[in-house]
Order: structure tokens, then C-alpha cells, then sequence
């Protein structure tokens, strides 16, 4: 029987789940902020040593919060245990799990450690999902697009422009380690200070795509395109009770500001203002026309020409359309 096993797990990928705490300093020492209870973070990184005997292993991971610090790191050993023979699957939990933060020497124990899977360089190494190193990635969580960094079966860890460190992991075994270590500690919510992402909520694409896709948004002008399309559908005969009570008009603070005043003359008045600011929205937007026609032709020639463009695609989607 053909063994299922790795042989090393010496550049795969481990993950552990880690009190959610900001870094400050205090006469220049690095040190954490209290503990609130109940947030955490996840912390991603490599496997550096592996004992196939006694699946004792050692990793130095990335602590993936903001602002993150060089040298803002999570050594850890601990055990991944499996049957001879048997496939080690991406979500395995890891045991005996301990660790130290290297900026400030404290001792912690996660409250959850999983293994990632082994590393995905290219299209041939098996992964659930289709992310590759280098790429770039666009997820709701962040305002900035993503460098996808190091890559696992069942994890990645992305940077922000600003070096921060941003992981992905599936969703499956997100939902498995929460419920986890809900049932044993209480309370258990990814932190105000950590990123998390589920591939399910990204999109991804090679550099030069990505950076076609960014420099367009830096100068499409949504200032003027977001009041014009409110204006218009604020204004629609089935958008104007939502619109006048409350959308864009507050009756009760007018009401009291002009008590002699008809609610309904309030009403007309305040859409004969929007109406004003929407055609403006329009003018304004009719001068910026030519120049978001290029832009808009410059990213489509851009699309394209990149290697993940499908004419088949394209072809089978727009009879769909029609």
C-alpha cells in the first residue's frame, strides 16, 4: 500500500489560534495590551522541524495583527499525531501545543492549533481553493488590495501594501475551531485587532491585473456617481415614502424646526433640494465622462490581455446574458 503519510512535514503549514492583544511600549520595550476575553487571532507560519517518528514539530509563526511589528512572531512546538498510512488532512488538530512570543518572551498556550496543509506554489499542488503566492487578493475586510505571501492546502497569509500581515483560511475548519473553543472557553470572536479572512469572501487575480484593477479604482470618480445614482433612485415614485420619512428627510427634527410650516410643503422642499444636488451629481459627472471613458477602455484592453481572461468564458456568460 502506498503510504499516504508525508514523509516531512518540514514546510507545510501550522496555525494557532492566540489572545487577540494591540503591542505597545512602554520605555521602549515592546509589551501587550490586557487581554479582552474572548477575542482572539490566528498566527501562520511553516513547520521547521518534524519527527516522523513521534510527530513532534517546531515552528516559528506570524502573528497576523495591524501594525505589526518586525520580529512580531509565535515559536511553537507541539505534536501532530496520525495513523500509519493514513492521509494527514488539512484541519488536523495539533497537540501538546505550546509557545513563546518573541518581541516580549511570554509564554503562551493557544487555544487551538490546526495543520494547514502542505505549500501550493503552482496550478499542479493540490489546495481547496486557487490561490498562488504572489497573486493579488481583494477581500471585503480590507480597503487595500492584498499580496498573497505564503500559501498552504487550506491557508494563506497575504500582506497588506503596508506589511501587514492578513491570513485566509477555509471555511470549514474556521466554523469547526470557533465552535471548539466556544464549548470550552465561552466566548470565541476573531478581534478588532486581527485579520481573518475565509477564501470564500475574496477575489483573485495575477499582479498586473490587480494593479490595472487598483489604479482604475483610485481614479474612478465614485464621489460623483454614488450621490447621482441615490438622487435617481431616491427619487423614484416607489422610493419616495422611505425618502421622505427618514431616507433623506427626518420629519420630526423639521417639524420642530418649522412648526408653522405643512409636513407635505417639508417634504416637496426638501426633494426639490435633492433633486437640485442630483442634477448637479449629473453635471458634474457629464464633465468627468470622457475621461472615465478612457480610463474604463485603458482597464478593459488590460483585462484582456491577462493570462486568466477566457474567450470560452466570455462567450458562455454573454449567452446566458442574452
Amino acid at each position: 500500500m502506498a503510504r499516504k503519510t508525508p514523509k516531512t512535514l518540514v514546510g507545510h503549514g501550522i496555525a494557532v489560534l492566540l489572545k487577540n492583544r494591540q503591542i505597545a511600549t512602554e520605555e521602549d520595550t515592546p509589551t501587550f495590551a490586557p487581554w479582552v476575553e474572548g477575542l482572539y487571532t490566528l498566527a501562520l507560519g511553516d513547520i521547521e522541524t518534524y519527527s516522523g517518528v513521534t510527530g513532534a514539530f517546531t515552528a516559528t509563526l506570524t502573528a497576523c495583527v495591524p501594525g505589526n511589528w518586525a520580529g512580531n512572531t509565535f515559536t511553537v512546538t507541539g505534536s501532530l499525531e496520525t495513523l500509519i498510512g493514513a492521509p494527514l488532512e488539512p484541519g488536523t488538530r495539533a497537540t501538546h501545543i505550546t509557545g513563546t512570543h518573541t518581541l516580549t518572551g511570554e509564554i503562551e498556550i493557544p487555544a487551538y492549533a490546526f495543520y494547514l496543509g502542505a505549500p501550493v506554489r503552482t496550478d499542479n499542488d493540490p489546495a481547496w481553493h486557487e490561490i498562488l503566492p504572489g497573486e493579488t487578493l481583494f477581500t471585503s475586510g480590507s480597503p487595500y488590495p492584498l499580496t498573497t505571501q505564503h500559501v498552504y492546502k487550506a491557508g494563506v497569509i497575504a500582506l497588506t501594501p503596508y506589511g501587514e500581515p492578513y491570513p485566509f483560511i477555509d471555511g470549514a475548519i474556521s466554523d469547526t475551531m470557533l465552535e471548539t473553543v466556544q464549548e470550552k472557553h465561552g466566548n470565541c470572536l476573531y478581534a478588532k485587532y486581527g485579520h481573518i479572512g475565509l477564501f470564500g469572501n475574496t477575489f483573485t487575480c495575477d499582479s498586473a491585473t490587480g494593479e490595472a484593477l487598483v489604479e482604475f479604482a483610485e481614479t474612478n470618480p465614485n464621489h460623483l456617481v454614488r450621490p447621482l445614482s441615490f438622487g435617481v433612485e431616491a427619487l423614484d415614485p416607489c422610493s419616495l415614502p422611505d425618502t421622505c420619512i427618514g431616507g433623506y428627510i427626518v420629519p420630526d427634527v423639521l417639524e420642530s424646526l418649522l412648526v408653522d410650516i405643512p409636513t407635505k410643503s417639508i417634504q416637496v422642499s426638501a426633494l426639490t433640494i435633492l433633486t437640485e444636488q442630483t442634477l448637479k451629481a449629473a453635471q458634474k459627472l457629464e464633465e468627468e465622462l470622457p475621461a472615465l471613458q478612457e480610463r474604463l477602455e485603458t482597464l478593459h484592453r488590460k483585462l484582456k490581455a491577462s493570462p486568466l481572461y477566457s474567450e470560452e468564458a466570455v462567450e458562455e456568460m454573454m449567452h446566458d446574458h442574452k
